[in-house]
């Protein structure tokens, strides 16, 4: 039997999912259910980033298992990111700072299960340094 991934907030709607055996019928609420698609449970293995220097491209690459590949990636915040000189793409973190300063950074992977993929987010400390 297999075990899906869902989560989403129910805002003034009525939702409604079935799988298999598995359903549920939801009045307007906010909930969260999270399992393991194909794969195996998606997790992000970067746990920790390199310190970032002012003027100096910085980039490193993001890590995940389990879930289904190919994986995606995306920078959900960074706070404060001052210039916003932090990006993402291509499961790797990359920019030139202009200030030292000490970023909190929030990041989300999704893997290719279908219907419904597995995502795992994780938060992370970039220091940038002079």
């Amino acid at each position: 039997m297999s075990i899906i991934n869902i989560g989403f907030t129910a805002g003034g709607l009525q939702i409604q999912c079935s799988r298999a055996l598995f359903s549920f019928e939801s009045a307007p609420t906010s909930f969260q259910s999270t399992g393991t698609g194909g794969g195996g449970a998606l997790a992000i293995q970067t746990l920790t980033l390199a310190n970032a220097v002012v003027g100096t491209l910085y980039s490193m690459t993001l890590s995940a298992s389990g879930g289904l590949g190919p994986y995606y990636w995306n920078l959900v915040s960074v706070t404060p990111n001052t210039d916003l000189w932090l990006q993402c793409a291509n499961g790797a973190l990359y920019g030139i700072p202009q200030m030292a300063e000490t970023e909190t950074v929030i990041l989300q992977v999704t893997d290719s299960t279908l219907p419904i993929p597995n995502t795992s987010t994780s938060t992370l400390t970039l220091t940038v340094t002079t």
